[in-house]
This record gives C-alpha cells, sequence and structure tokens, in this order.
C-alpha cells in the first residue's frame, strides 16, 4: 500500500509592504470597525492569519487557507503576525490608486509614491496637521481631510515623478467632493501608512527630530500632552535662514519633502560643528 503526501508552497507577506491591496483593504476594515472594541490578541490574530493565508479574493486561496487551518496548528501560524504589533515595522506603501463612484461617473485618485518620495514639504505639512488631529481626536473629518490632500487626479502634464496634478491648498475644497466617497477604512488605513512615512522621515533625520532623552519627571511628561510643531514653521525657519538655499518660502514649499528634510538635517548638524 502507497502513501502520498500532499505538498503546497504558499508564500505568506510577513511586512505591511508585503500585503497585497486586497488584504490591506480587508485588515483596515476590520481595524477600522473594531478600533473602540476590546478584541482579544487571539481572536484578532486568527483573523490576521486567515487574511494573510488569502492574498486575493479567489476560490482558491479560500480553499487552500482551510487546507492550512486544518493541518497547521495556531502556534506555527502566529509567528506570521509579528509584523503587526512590531512599532519598528513601518507601512511605507500608499495604495496607487483608488477608483471613485461608478461608471460611466468613475472618476480615479492617485495616491503618493512609497515612502511619500514625491511629495513636497508644502503637501507633508498640510498632511500632518490634519494626520495629528485624527490621530489624537479621532475625527474622521480629519481622514477625510488627509485623504483628499494625498490623493488626487492625474494631471495633465506628463511628470514621470507625480502622475497627480500638483497639490495647491487652494483646490483641497474641490478635490474633496471626488475623495469624500472612498470608504472610511481605506481612508484608516492611508492614515496608517502616513505614519509611517512619518515616522520613516524622523527615523532618516534626527537632527530635524531628536530623540528625547527620558527624566525622572518623563512618566510626567508622557501623560501630558505635548505641544504640536507644524511642519510651516520648519519651513517657515528655513526660508528665512541665511543661506537660502531653495530661494523664497513660495518655493521652498514646491521642494520635495525628503530632500527639504535631508538638507534640512545637514545644515542643523554643520551649525552645530560651529
Amino acid at each position: 500500500m502507497k502513501t502520498f503526501e500532499m505538498r503546497i508552497n504558499f508564500k505568506i507577506a510577513q511586512k505591511w509592504n508585503d500585503l497585497t491591496e486586497w488584504q490591506v483593504k480587508t485588515i483596515g476594515l476590520y481595524m477600522f470597525n473594531s478600533r473602540n472594541e476590546q478584541v482579544s490578541s487571539r481572536v484578532f490574530k486568527t483573523f490576521i492569519i486567515g487574511i494573510l493565508l488569502v492574498p486575493k479574493f479567489k476560490l482558491k486561496y479560500i480553499l487552500k487557507s482551510i487546507y492550512f487551518f486544518t493541518q497547521v496548528p495556531f502556534s506555527e501560524f502566529e509567528k506570521y503576525t509579528d509584523f503587526v504589533f512590531d512599532q519598528k515595522e513601518l507601512f511605507t506603501r500608499f495604495p496607487k490608486k483608488i477608483k471613485v463612484g461608478r461608471w460611466p461617473f468613475r472618476k480615479v485618485v492617485f495616491g503618493p509614491a512609497p515612502r511619500m518620495a514625491n511629495s513636497t514639504i508644502e503637501e507633508l505639512s498640510y498632511a500632518d496637521t490634519f494626520y495629528y488631529k485624527w490621530a489624537i481626536d479621532q475625527d474622521v473629518n480629519d481622514l477625510h481631510r488627509l485623504t483628499a490632500i494625498l490623493y488626487r487626479p492625474k494631471s495633465k502634464t506628463n511628470n514621470p515623478e507625480d502622475v497627480r496634478f500638483a497639490f495647491s491648498p487652494l483646490t483641497l475644497e474641490q478635490n474633496s467632493f471626488i475623495t469624500d466617497p472612498i470608504p472610511l477604512h481605506i481612508k484608516f488605513m492611508i492614515a496608517h501608512v502616513y505614519a509611517g512615512c512619518r515616522q520613516n522621515f524622523i527615523n532618516r533625520n534626527t537632527n530635524v527630530f531628536p530623540i528625547q532623552k527620558k527624566s525622572e519627571n518623563s512618566e510626567k511628561e508622557e501623560k501630558k500632552r505635548k505641544p504640536y510643531m507644524p511642519f510651516s514653521k520648519i519651513i517657515d525657519a528655513f526660508a528665512m535662514d541665511e543661506v537660502q538655499i531653495f530661494g523664497s518660502h513660495q518655493q521652498v514649499e514646491k521642494v520635495y519633502a525628503s530632500k527639504f528634510l535631508q538638507i534640512y538635517d545637514a545644515s542643523i548638524a554643520k551649525q552645530r560643528e560651529q
């Protein structure tokens, strides 16, 4: 009598940036709807495992996931959820585009490049203001505003670095009419990606964003809400510097945030050496 062993090779994402867009949206829907509820760690991990085993909502992936659940113990799967709880594991890849509405009135808006590589410092400044408000007050109106800033229709000009039309605070209200119908759980994940990009900027520019040393009264200080330092003040400080590398205030605003912060960080380091 011969016995046959069935082997199924399956690739499971182990980083936020490796998730498919369907997985991101589905996790976002669960996290957004349960954000104010007490969900046990095991229930949450079981849900995440189920999503990780289904990269796309197709029957073949669903059948494979059912087979895995019956053959592999929970403890083996559990390690694959570590990235969700790891604060050092940053989510920095936005959904490339989002379709809004139904045909024939459907419109498409496009998001920033990974790590916000093509976002100007002005765009980052506005986005950060509303992200901070969302993080503190959990007001969904700030999610609407954040999305309207980051997601814009395709520009008529051919710019290989950014397909979106150029950011301007004057067009935000007009753009919000397009982005407002985007489901809240998708906007929730957009905010999550923004938080990862924001932390990436902080990690890369330690002179602009110095790490605060913990004092004896650190516990008391943490309980107090720290005053928010908007990026606009950083722009003002750099634009008024004696050596205006990027030119006037309006010219500074149009510089890519990554380049701006890199040069500003080097400028602070140089001043400290003098």
